[in-house]
């Protein structure tokens, strides 16, 4: 159910988004159709999100981690890991040379 609405959201996204391009370059008037198939697109993707529950913090479900780094990885020297001090995610990250 949550991944069909996450899939319905993206869809009704992009269809607003063609909508909205084809407005501007044809002239089509097509009142705020586009408008209101972003919104609700966008909608159903910020439900599925919350309502998917995968990480604890609101901010880490939609995306906005805290990382803090907690050392090198032993395969390869050159990445180093970090971890989301909310939810506890970790990422491997390769150091710039």
């Amino acid at each position: 159910m949550k991944q069909s609405l996450h899939t319905l959201g993206s869809i009704i996204l992009f269809v607003g988004v063609v909508l909205f391009i084809l407005r501007l370059q044809s002239g089509i008037h097509l009142l705020c159709t586009p408008y209101l198939l972003c919104i609700t697109g966008a909608g159903f993707l910020a439900f599925s999100a919350i309502a998917e529950k995968k990480e604890a913090s609101l901010l880490c479900r939609v995306g906005l981690h805290k990382y803090e780094k907690i050392g090198w990885d032993d395969e390869i020297k050159s990445r180093t890991v970090y971890q989301c001090q909310r939810c506890g995610r970790k990422k491997k990250v390769f150091r710039a040379v």
